[in-house]
């Protein structure tokens, strides 16, 4: 891709992140970490984290804060049943620090209907999010916890059920 056209994209990204003006950003498909950087400063986010996940094409999830992040956590370790990475991406959990309140954010990109036509691995996926979200939860009982990034399916799809079946945890 040409420069002037990544500097664009970069350019049309930070616009859209200044009107959202969110503090903290759960990013998708983000492709190498000096990129995420000039984002960040383009859109005003002082902190940044992306860890390299698993997708052979080198994209991956991320997350830009205003706040500090006291601690961010990669789950690409993680297997799947049949012994495959479990994350296309990764999943991380990463804790911000908002004054006196704390923020846990669970987030990752589930696998597509292109390599999971069926929601097999999407619904594996979703219970070990769940597992993510509960335990942050649990671990940190005073904090918001938002599971969040790219779940490639409907809220009420079979696929979900384990995150989001029982209503504990809601499509927002």
């Amino acid at each position: 891709v040409p420069a002037a056209e990544v500097e664009a994209r970069l350019d049309t990204v930070a616009a859209v992140l200044e009107r959202l003006d969110a503090d903290v950003v759960l990013l998708q498909e983000v492709e190498r970490w000096p990129l995420l950087l000039r984002l960040a400063s383009r859109a005003g986010y002082p902190e940044a984290r992306l860890l390299e996940g698993n997708d052979p094409r080198g994209i991956d999830v991320a997350l830009l804060s205003r706040w500090p992040v006291t601690r961010y956590r990669s789950h690409a370790g993680d297997r799947a049943a049949d012994g495959r990475p479990l994350w296309p991406r990764d999943a991380v959990d990463a804790e911000v620090t908002l004054g006196a309140a704390r923020l846990r954010v669970v987030g990752t990109h589930l696998s597509s209907h292109l390599s999971d036509p069926d929601g097999e691995r999407r619904r594996g996926q979703a219970v070990r999010l769940r597992e993510l979200a509960d335990g942050a939860e649990g671990e940190d009982p005073g904090a918001l916890v938002v599971v969040g990034g790219d779940l490639n399916d409907e809220a009420s799809a079979p696929a979900l059920a384990p995150l989001l079946g029982d209503g504990r945890w809601v499509d927002g």
